[in-house]
């Protein structure tokens, strides 16, 4: 009986084990397996209207900055580096020692042409003695004439012997000077290529230094805008289009003869740089105002998702969230320019767009500001 009983039980709890089993799958299931889209779930958003608003018109330039100055560190003469001075993005001004040549060799000939130097000047005054002597005698017709024009021309060769060890002296301690390599300009050192026993030339160029206190950032002006932008025009320099300050700037300079190729006119827009923010090679964008008024559509910033030059903004069409691509132009008081990918009046997310996708079912709970 207890068999039979055994027996029974088994495929009871089977049963009962297997059902627990499936039951479990089935609840680890359902928590993976998302909420359809068409669940009817939807996102609450405020949504605000792309609006046309008259501004001044401004014309926009892609710029690179390049340093006002630049300067290049080169030695005079011909030598081998014994120490080096200087690193990349080191502050020096100008005369500043940047780089040590071997000057023994200088310091050598120096010290014998000075010795050489003591000679002359003893044979000078023996000369000067002798001549004096011997003009007398002659006075006196004591000596030949010969005699005298002998002690005359001793005495002119001593001089010109002086003269010229004189001369080779001060040539050798300009160049002794020379071994000490200084930076031309005030600023910031770059480009540095120059390494401990290197022999350089004065064809060598050791590095560059690049006064930053002010830059130029250049642009390329159409033909068809010359006659908007002059020389000492405002401008505004940005590092992004979403600067909503920038740096106040000048244009300098605009060459008087067009690139051949491209059709356009390097110009200068010199921007002032003391707290260093600005650094060469950056680049940039310049505005440049003109007089004349003009319409532009403008939304939110904070209705925008993406990165610049990949912008997107979230419509409405029958309470589904529809997403667009824009161009954006500029960017003023939290508000940014579209030029491209929307009209005025089209209505616009802007909150909880990192809860939104392209078809989503959204409830417009406002309409902003």
């Amino acid at each position: 009986m207890k068999i039979s009983r055994k027996i029974i039980l088994i495929p009871i709890i089977i049963i009962v084990l297997a059902a627990g089993a499936f039951w479990a799958f089935k609840m680890v299931t359902a928590k993976k397996t998302p909420a359809p889209a068409s669940a009817g779930n939807k996102v609450y958003v405020e949504a605000q209207q792309a609006k046309t608003v008259k501004n001044a018109s401004v014309l926009s330039f892609k710029a690179t900055l390049e340093p006002e100055e630049e300067g290049i560190v080169s030695s005079k003469i011909s030598g081998k580096v014994v120490q080096i001075l200087f690193d990349n993005g080191r502050k020096v001004t100008q005369g500043a020692p940047m780089v040590m040549l071997d000057d023994q060799d200088l310091a050598n000939q120096l010290k014998s042409a000075q010795t050489n130097l003591q000679k002359l000047e003893l044979n000078l005054d023996l000369s000067q003695r002798n001549y004096d002597r011997i003009k007398q005698l002659y006075d006196n017709s004591a000596v030949s004439k010969s005699d005298f024009e002998n002690a005359e021309a001793a005495l002119k060769t001593a001089k010109v012997d002086l003269e010229s060890a004189r001369i080779n002296i001060e040539i050798l301690q300009d160049t002794l000077e020379d071994t000490v390599v200084r930076s031309p300009i005030s600023g910031a050192v770059d480009e540095k290529e120059v390494v401990l026993g290197q022999f350089v030339s004065p064809s060598n160029v050791l590095a560059k230094v690049k006064n930053t206190a002010s830059l130029y950032a250049v642009i390329q002006v159409k033909q068809s805008d010359l006659d908007k932008v002059k020389a000492g025009s405002k401008a505004t320099v940005k590092l992004s289009r979403e600067d909503t300050k920038g740096y106040q700037g000048v244009v300098k300079t605009i060459d008087i003869a067009a690139d051949v190729s491209a059709r356009v006119f390097d110009c200068k827009v010199q921007v002032g740089n003391e707290a260093g923010k600005l650094h060469p090679g950056e680049f940039a964008y310049v505005e440049i105002p003109v007089d004349e008024t003009v319409e532009k559509v403008v939304i939110p910033m904070k209705a925008l998702t993406g990165a610049e030059g990949n912008y997107s903004v979230f419509t409405i069409e029958n309470s589904v969230a529809r997403k667009h691509a824009v161009t954006i132009g500029e960017t003023q008081n939290n508000l940014a320019e579209v030029i491209s990918g929307l009209k005025a009046g089209e209505k616009v997310i802007v909150t909880n767009l990192n809860m939104l996708q392209d078809g989503d079912e959204v409830s417009v709970s406002g309409q902003g500001e």
